[in-house]
């Protein structure tokens, strides 16, 4: 390194020539690195690796299949164990179809006498070969091919099971299926965005696939290669033959397992692996990866790059080396010089002949220690002086210190008495009605911002409150408003935010609150303050006497939610509160004491 010691560059620039030599260097290494590396060696366990998601896709596609089909027969149960007639279980299809309308378009009932009905309202008489087969007993249900529906303008299917009573068929339940709910799991199925899944009716056509486009408007097959099939699934289509596929898939004539490499219009290199699903309708599952994002998890891959980091480890740890020493080796001759003079010799002086930050260094304390020895006689006096000064300053500013932390000990005693005044409800300590707002608020603020899905608004109001103000006095009232706002605490989750809307109303904030979370939550606290049995011990011991109650007078409670998202129709916090108070009152006019879901 006798270039750099003779040399008139500073040291910033001799940092930045060891480090321009060192990204040569890795950069090297890794082309070397990448030339090594067998492509398709990596290609072929790609393949492998295509094949078993299929294969888990599959499996996936039939579980979904088959937990579908258990929910049509144990509603088709539900159904048969009603006595009377089938077609009024319609009422109850409704309530299945909404709690799974991602999943069912519609659902319809169908008796021996071909009479029909749907959950959408309409009636009619329907002729079907296939409901038929289900009612004389030939089939056990039926799956029929996906059609783009002219309604909906999206990919459905039906799938139909018999009813039976006492071992007969009295009719047929069917439903309508929409193909998004399976596109999205077989789009969630794959991780790290390396491919994505799809699938294949008896004929080869798309049925299912991230461009909506090809969905019941794309065959892989040309017509040529569905002829030689035996297949007609789309002879008056004008989209048939995949693109990037034409002429590729003679491997589809065992209809077992195949696996092509193409490329698409795009230029872009993918690999498509089929394998058939094995239901009544011979499906196929598809998946295709993409080429450029082949695992490299190979052992030869590991080998050459575990032998790569060794070499930049080592050519890393060699020119740290040399930048550390080019730096501390002046600096260690500085530092010896300054403990030789802090040591009494007076004449020792740095010698430092480079034209670097160190040079300077060297001349600025040779300069310093010069201008030392002139003003010694002074200077001891002078430290002695601002010494003092210093003390004194510091005592002041001990003693100002002091005060200051009192102040603020004061001020932040004030604040947050202010702050709780302001906050909560001087009863109950709940949030009061002002928070409330300002909380409700940022909830709202979060969903359209879409950090949120949704949350829930719980509107509760004590049933019969005035009988017991009115009767027991406003203290046992205050008694009964305090002991409510602790079962409302303790019922709800660290993040939900609970307060007093005003006189014996309060409303509950459910952090990402759904139907399910907010329903449970709404029942567990009608439940806590039924079981208090209106108080009736604690208020006996207040007044001295024994008290009875008439059932119309028991205290309880009625709730009603909201579950907010972007849909509700709620400009603003007065609205939405609004709506939960309306939806309270429905409780309130159906009885009181229950639980209503906007």
């Amino acid at each position: 390194m006798k270039f750099f010691e003779n040399s008139s560059m500073s040291l910033l620039n001799k940092i930045i020539t060891y480090f321009v030599g060192y990204m040569i260097l890795i950069m090297f290494l890794f082309s070397v690195m990448i030339y090594i590396v067998n492509y398709n060696g990596i290609k072929h366990i790609n393949n492998s690796y295509s094949v078993d998601v299929t294969k888990l896709e599959a499996e996936m596609v039939r579980s979904w299949i088959d937990d579908t089909r258990t929910k049509l027969e144990d509603t088709a149960l539900l159904i048969a164990d009603r006595q009377g007639d089938i077609m009024t279980s319609i009422e109850g299809l409704k309530e299945l179809q909404q709690k799974n309308k991602k999943l069912f378009r519609h659902l319809y009932i169908v008796n021996k006498d071909l009479a029909y009905i749907d959950t959408f309202g309409q009636e009619s008489n329907m002729k079907d070969e296939m409901v038929n087969e289900l009612l004389t007993g030939d089939r056990e249900f039926v799956i029929t091919n996906p059609e783009m529906h002219p309604v909906f303008s999206e990919a459905l299917f039906n799938m139909i099971v018999p009813i039976k009573r006492d071992n007969q068929i009295i009719g047929v339940l069917g439903a309508t299926i929409t193909m998004n709910d399976i596109s999205s799991r077989l789009e969630r199925f794959v991780v790290a965005q390396s491919g994505f899944g799809w699938l294949l009716d008896e004929n080869f056509t798309v049925i299912a696939h991230p461009e909506e486009d090809y969905i019941l408007e794309m065959s892989i097959l040309d017509k040529k290669q569905l002829d030689s099939l035996g297949l007609s699934g789309l002879e008056t289509s004008s989209k048939l033959g995949f693109k990037g596929l034409e002429g590729n898939l003679s491997v589809f004539e065992d209809k077992n397992q195949s696996i092509i490499s193409y490329e698409d219009p795009n230029g872009y290199h993918r690999t498509v692996s089929i394998v058939p699903l094995h239901n009544d309708n011979n499906w196929y599952v598809a998946f295709t990866t993409f080429d450029d994002k082949i695992p490299t998890t190979t052992n030869s891959l590991l080998f050459y790059m575990a032998i790569g980091l060794l070499v930049i480890v080592t050519a890393s740890a060699f020119a740290s080396y040399l930048l550390a020493n080019e730096i501390t080796k002046p600096i260690n001759q500085l530092i010896h010089v300054v403990n030789l003079f802090i040591g009494g010799n007076k004449g020792v002086r740095a010698k430092m002949d480079s034209n670097d930050e160190f040079g300077s260094l060297g001349k600025a304390f040779n300069g310093m220690a010069d201008t030392i020895i002139e003003h010694t006689d002074n200077v001891e006096e002078l430290i002695q002086e601002r010494t003092q000064m210093l003390a004194d300053l510091n005592y002041q500013i001990v003693v100002r210190n002091k005060e200051l932390n009192t102040m603020n000990e004061e001020l932040e005693s004030t604040n947050s008495k202010l702050h709780n005044l302001a906050t909560t409800d001087m009863l109950t300590g709940l949030y009061n009605r002002h928070e409330l707002v300002r909380s409700l608020q940022g909830f709202m603020d979060e969903v359209l911002k879409g950090d949120d899905p949704g949350f829930s608004v719980l509107f509760v109001d004590l049933d019969n409150f005035k009988y017991y103000n009115d009767t027991f006095s406003h203290e046992i009232g205050d008694f009964l408003l305090i002991e409510i706002s602790k079962i409302l605490k303790d019922n709800i989750r660290d993040n939900d935010v609970v307060a007093r809307y005003g006189g014996d109303e309060f409303v509950i904030l459910l952090k990402h609150g759904n139907f399910e979370s907010s329903k449970m939550i709404s029942e567990r606290i009608h439940e806590k303050i039924l079981e208090q049995k209106g108080f009736k011990k604690f208020i006996e011991r207040k007044i001295g006497s024994e008290i009875k109650f008439l059932g119309k007078n028991m205290l309880s409670c009625s709730i009603g939610i909201v579950n907010y998202n972007r849909n509700v129709n709620a400009k603003n916090v007065e609205e939405l509160l609004a709506l939960a108070d309306d939806t309270m009152y429905k409780a309130k006019k159906q009885g009181k004491s229950r639980i209503v879901v906007n």
